[in-house]
């Protein structure tokens, strides 16, 4: 049983290290799979905190981090510019332009130049693309590195996909209307050269021969004679 135990303490002493290695890797941003696999072991122990640690850095819940950092692992300040990054991925999940003003106090930072300076270095670091807009406040997030998953998005992927499945329609829709549109104006156009076409040879047959082959030269001659 004393095996089991230390067997059990050097299992999840290893899964910490597992932790902290993922928080302080540059190009690590999905955290799911070491999440399932440190929940059992750290659930109920005295490293459960890391656990906790994990989970609020992996949905970006900054304010809840800073809330409750008394009982939870000192983070580098490497690991808080991550850590807002992960916070600015999530929010383009329900959102896609933000106040900068509003932006600065999700990430809990003082001032507007501390949000741009994370949002250039997210752009250094390939973790996202986003436009600001100086004039009006705003910075509005593009495309993001992949994330977590978490129920709760569930209901708003499907209302995107909803509505992006909408517009695809609608693009649709808008391409069958103009070709439509565009046959019918070739049958029109095509009517109207048949029917020109029925007219002038119709006036053709109106006119004598001689009048398209040289009638009026040999007129000339006979008239010489």
């Amino acid at each position: 049983a004393v095996v089991s135990t230390q067997s059990g303490h050097y299992g999840r002493e290893s899964l910490v290290e597992e932790i902290t290695a993922a928080l302080n890797s540059p190009s690590q941003f999905f955290f799911t799979q070491l999440y399932h696999r440190a929940q059992g072991p750290l659930t109920n122990s005295t490293l459960e905190p890391y656990l906790t640690l994990l989970q609020i850095f992996m949905r970006g819940e900054v304010g809840a981090y800073l809330e409750g950092r008394t009982s939870l692992p000192d983070l580098t300040p490497g690991q808080l510019v991550k850590f807002r990054l992960l916070a600015v991925v999530e929010l383009t999940a329900r959102r896609r332009s933000v106040k900068l003003v509003e932006l600065a106090e999700l990430l809990r930072l003082d001032t507007i130049v501390e949000v741009q300076k994370l949002l250039i270095a997210g752009i250094q670091r390939g973790v996202l693309t986003c436009e600001i807009d100086e004039g009006a406040g705003l910075v509005h997030l593009g495309q993001t590195i992949g994330s977590h998953i978490t129920p709760e998005y569930c209901d708003h992927m499907i209302l995107g996909l909803e509505s992006w499945s909408g517009q695809c329609n609608g693009v649709r829709d808008t391409i069958t209307r103009n070709v439509t549109d565009a046959s019918e104006c070739m049958h029109r156009a095509r009517e109207r050269r048949d029917a020109f076409e029925r007219k002038l040879k119709n006036v053709q047959g109106t006119v004598p021969e001689s009048d398209f082959s040289g009638g009026s030269s040999s007129k000339s001659r006979r008239l010489l004679a």
